[in-house]
C-alpha cells in the first residue's frame, strides 16, 4: 500500500491558530473601527461622506496603510520566532512532522490571520452598501480587498523568507524592510550611476522602479487590479519567494541559529551586496553635494569610500568582531571587478553611446525637447512615423552624439523599431542654436505642429466658442458669433501652419486662447493656443473686429513703470512711492513705455537668465501691479545708458 505524503498538518495548523488567533481577532476589530464603523455611522445619520470612504479604499488612509505595511512583518516574526532560539528550534523539529508540513502550516495560518479580517470587513461593507443603496459600486470594495490581500501576502511571504535565512527576530525585522526597499533603491542608484557614466542613457526608467516596491503603497490606488504593475510585481514575489523559502527551510541547520545569516551563500551575497549598495549610495551622495559637477570622478571617489565602509562593516556583522581589517583580499577582488565594469561603460565597449538606428528599421519615434517648451504651450512626448520626420530626428540625434554638448535643455528620443524592440536616449543641449538646421526642420513640419496644437486636428464645427485671456490686467474676451468664430479659427490655424522657426524664437506671447468644443466621442475639450506677436494676420483681424485694444497692454493703459536689473523681494507699493530700499529706473513717457513692451520676453524662454530685467507696471485703471521681464540684449538704449 502506497504511503500518503501530506504537505500540511492539521494538528500543527490548529495549534498555531490557537496560539495566534488573538492577533486576527484584534486586527478584525481595529479594521472594523477604522473602516466599517465610520461608514455605518455616516449611513445612519444620512450624511454619507463618499470622499472619506474613497480615501480609505484608495490607500489614502495613513493608519490603515501603516497596518498593511507592518502587520504582515510582525505576523511572520511571531510565527517563525522559534527559528531564532536553539531550544525552540530543537523541540519543534523533534515532533513527528516534516519540515514541509510545519512550514506550510505556518504560512497558511499567517495568511488567514492577515486576510480573514480584510475579507470580513469587506463583505460587511458590501452588505451595508447593498442595503442602503449607496452609489459606490461593490466592485470598488472588492478591488480594494484583492489589492490589500496581494500586498499583505507578498510582504508576509518575503518576511517569512527573511526569517528563514537570518538568525534573529530583530534582524528579521530590519532585513525585511531593507529587502522590501532594496529593489527600488538599488535600481534608482544604478540608473543614477549609468546616467553619469553612459552618455545618452535614458532616465525614463526611474518612475517604473517605484512599482517594484511594496512599501510605496500609493502605486496601488486609482488603477484596476489587472492593469496595476505593482500588483503583478507582488504576485511574482509570492511565486518566487514561497518555494525558495520552503527550499531553504528544509535545509536550515541547527548550528547556524545564532548567526546573523544562516547560509554561507547568503553571507557572500550579504557582504558584497552591502558593499555594492554603500558604494552606490556614497557615490550618489558625493554627486549630490556637488550638483554642479556630477562627474564620474566624484562618483568614483564617493564609491570608493562607500565600498570600503560597506565591506568592513558587513565583515564586522558577520564575524561579530571589530578586528576584520586583515580580510581585505575580497575587497581588492571586488574593486578590480568594478573598475573593469566602469571602464567598459566609460569606453562604450558595447557601442551603446554611438548606436543610432537606420531609418529603414524605425517604425516610429517619440520625441520631446525641453527646447520646445519655450515656444509651445503644450509640449510633451509626440510620436512621429513619417519618413521625413524620422530622417530629421535621426540627423539631430547623430549630430548630438558627434558634438556631445554641455548640460542644458533635455532632449528625449525613443525609437520603436520594426522588429518590436525600442531604443531610448536622453541628452542635454546647452546651445540649441548650433542645431538650428535640425530644429528648424522638425519644428516647422506639419506633423510636429499637429502634435503640439490639437486645434489643427479638430474640425471647426466641433468648436462652439473661443476665450481670449490677455496676459495683462484686461478682462477676458469671448467669441461666440458663428461667423466670427469660423473666421477666427481659420486664421489661427493658418498662422500656426505658416509660423517659421525663426518667428517661434522671437515672438512674444500676448494672450492665451482657449477653444472650447466637443470631441468625436462627445467629450468636452479645451484646445490651447498662444496669441503671438508675429501672428500678423490674426492681429489684423482682431483689430478689425475691435478686440485687439482690449487684449494687449497699450502705453495709454500704463501709469508708470519701474525697472530693475534683478528680482528683489520688496513691497510693490513702496516701489512706486519711492520709499523702497533699492534704486529703480522710472518711466512715464508713452514712447519709451512702448519700446519696453516691445522688448519683453516670455518667461518660459528665459529660465534663470540673470541678464534679464524686471519691469513693474502700474496701471491707470486698477490698483494691481504687474511684473514682466525684458531682454537685456533687446533692451532700449535709454535703459542701457542709465
Amino acid at each position: 500500500m502506497k504511503s500518503k505524503t501530506s504537505y500540511f498538518s492539521k494538528t500543527w495548523f490548529c495549534n498555531d491558530l490557537r496560539a495566534y488567533g488573538w492577533f486576527g481577532i484584534v486586527y478584525t476589530i481595529v479594521l472594523f473601527c477604522m473602516m466599517t464603523l465610520p461608514s455605518m455611522l455616516s449611513y445612519s445619520d444620512g450624511n454619507y461622506n463618499t470622499n472619506y470612504m474613497m480615501n480609505i479604499f484608495e490607500f489614502d488612509n495613513f493608519f490603515i496603510n501603516v497596518m498593511l505595511l507592518t502587520l504582515p512583518v510582525l505576523v511572520a516574526i511571531l510565527l517563525f520566532r522559534y527559528l531564532q532560539v536553539v531550544r525552540s528550534y530543537t523541540i519543534i523539529h523533534s515532533y513527528p512532522y516534516t519540515r514541509v508540513q510545519i512550514f506550510n502550516s505556518h504560512i497558511l495560518v499567517g495568511l488567514i490571520l492577515l486576510l480573514v479580517p480584510l475579507l470580513f470587513n469587506t463583505v460587511l461593507m458590501i452588505i451595508i452598501n447593498t442595503i442602503v443603496g449607496c452609489p459606490t459600486s461593490n466592485m470598488f470594495y472588492l478591488s480594494w480587498f484583492l489589492k490589500a490581500s496581494i500586498l499583505s501576502s507578498a510582504i508576509f511571504i518575503i518576511s517569512s523568507f527573511i526569517g528563514v535565512i537570518v538568525g534573529g527576530s530583530i534582524w528579521q525585522l530590519v532585513f525585511s524592510y531593507i529587502f522590501l526597499l532594496l529593489p527600488v533603491g538599488l535600481i534608482i542608484m544604478v540608473l543614477y550611476f549609468l546616467n553619469i557614466v553612459v552618455y545618452g542613457f535614458s532616465d525614463s526608467y526611474y518612475s517604473q522602479a517605484n512599482y517594484l516596491c511594496p512599501l510605496i503603497i500609493n502605486n496601488m490606488s486609482n488603477m484596476s487590479v489587472v492593469m496595476n504593475m505593482s500588483i503583478v510585481a507582488y504576485i511574482i514575489y509570492i511565486i518566487i519567494f514561497y518555494p525558495f523559502a520552503l527550499y531553504l527551510y528544509k535545509r536550515r541547520n541547527l548550528e547556524n541559529v545564532s548567526s546573523i545569516i544562516c547560509f554561507n551563500i547568503f553571507k557572500v551575497i550579504f557582504k558584497y551586496g552591502v558593499t555594492f549598495c554603500f558604494m552606490l549610495g556614497a557615490g550618489v551622495v558625493f554627486c549630490y553635494w556637488y550638483r554642479d559637477d556630477e562627474s564620474l570622478l566624484r562618483f568614483l571617489i564617493g564609491g570608493l569610500v562607500g565600498a570600503v565602509i560597506g565591506y568592513f562593516l558587513s565583515e564586522m556583522l558577520l564575524q561579530k568582531q571589530i578586528n576584520v581589517f586583515n580580510k581585505y583580499k575580497g575587497l581588492l577582488i571586488y574593486s578590480l571587478v568594478i573598475i573593469i565594469a566602469v571602464m567598459g561603460f566609460k569606453f562604450d565597449l558595447l557601442g551603446y553611446e554611438k548606436k543610432v538606428p537606420k531609418a529603414d528599421d524605425v517604425e516610429s519615434i517619440d520625441f520631446n525637447s525641453g527646447y520646445s517648451h519655450r515656444f509651445f504651450w503644450n509640449s510633451y512626448y509626440s510620436e512621429y512615423d513619417t519618413e521625413e520626420m524620422i530622417n530629421f530626428i535621426i540627423a539631430l540625434h547623430t549630430e548630438i552624439i558627434k558634438e556631445r554638448p554641455a548640460e542644458g535643455d533635455q532632449v528625449n528620443i525613443a525609437y520603436r523599431l520594426k522588429n518590436g524592440k525600442s531604443i531610448k536616449r536622453t541628452y542635454s543641449i546647452d546651445k540649441e542654436e548650433k542645431y538650428d538646421q535640425y530644429y528648424k526642420a522638425v519644428f516647422e513640419s506639419i506633423e510636429f505642429k499637429e502634435n503640439h496644437y490639437a486645434l489643427l486636428t479638430n474640425d471647426e464645427e466641433n468648436i462652439y466658442n473661443a476665450n481670449i485671456y490677455p496676459d495683462s490686467c484686461k478682462e477676458n474676451i469671448v467669441i461666440k458669433d458663428p461667423q466670427e468664430l469660423k473666421e477666427f479659427i481659420s486664421i489661427t490655424k493658418q498662422e500656426i501652419i505658416d509660423e517659421s522657426y525663426e518667428n517661434m524664437k522671437e515672438s512674444i506671447n500676448l494672450a492665451k486662447i482657449n477653444f472650447y468644443g466637443t470631441s468625436k466621442k462627445g467629450r468636452n475639450i479645451t484646445l490651447d493656443v498662444q496669441l503671438k506677436s508675429n501672428y500678423t494676420n490674426l492681429i489684423s483681424w482682431l483689430k478689425e473686429k475691435g478686440y485687439y485694444e482690449n487684449i494687449v497692454i497699450l502705453p495709454e493703459d500704463v501709469s508708470e513703470m519701474a525697472i530693475t536689473t534683478s528680482y528683489r523681494y520688496e513691497d510693490e507699493e513702496d516701489i512706486f512711492n519711492r520709499t523702497g530700499e533699492y534704486n529703480y529706473i522710472y518711466i512715464k513717457d508713452k514712447g519709451k513705455i512702448q519700446q519696453i513692451l516691445n522688448s519683453r520676453v516670455n518667461i518660459s524662454e528665459r529660465y534663470d537668465d540673470v541678464k534679464d530685467m524686471i519691469v513693474y507696471i502700474k496701471y491707470k485703471s486698477i490698483d494691481d501691479i504687474e511684473t514682466i521681464r525684458i531682454s537685456a540684449e533687446r533692451a532700449p538704449e535709454f535703459i542701457l545708458k542709465h
